[in-house]
């Protein structure tokens, strides 16, 4: 398993940035339909393979283990980046959010970004509000009670029913 993301295997853009930790793990592919309908590479979303990949590191002595399963996503070559990524991060934070960063700008933002952006441009279509609306808080937050040092009240005796 180790000689698929280090060695010569299907995984090789799934190793880790450290040269002193090595990943082990073994890509695969869920096939969604016939290959006479769809390469599962290409075509509608809905046609294409399952990207899979099950991970353990470091691979002389695991410490982590974990499976990625992308759905429509062409096959493994969309899994096991991410493994890669979330090992990167439980190893050195920092690093693995510097890499995030560059993901998210090539991305255009984070994802609460894109969706703000969406939401305008699906808005204005609609002629509709031209801001996301805000979230709704809840309906009986207590948080501004505990900041003053407040106690909530128990909550009042429910009512007899009447016939």
């Amino acid at each position: 398993m180790s000689d698929v993301v280090n060695g010569p295997g299907t995984a090789g853009r799934g190793r880790l940035p450290f040269p002193d930790i090595k990943i082990a793990g073994k890509t695969g592919t869920a096939q969604v339909v016939s290959l006479s309908i769809s390469n599962g590479k290409s075509g509608p979303w809905k046609y294409r393979d399952h990207g899979l990949f099950i991970f353990f590191a470091p691979f002389d002595k695991p410490k982590y283990a974990g499976a990625v399963v992308i759905k429509h996503g062409g096959g493994s070559g969309a899994a096991y980046p991410i493994a890669r990524d979330v090992m990167t991060f439980l190893f050195d934070p920092q690093k693995g959010l510097d890499a995030l960063y560059g993901l998210e700008k090539q991305w255009g933002g984070t994802a609460q970004q894109r969706l703000a952006r969406k939401y305008v441009a699906f808005a204005s279509e609609a002629g509709g509000q031209s801001r996301p609306p805000r979230r709704a808080r809840p309906r009986y937050s207590t948080g501004w009670m505990q900041k003053r040092g407040w106690k909530r009240k128990s909550p009042r005796p429910r009512q007899a029913m009447r016939r």
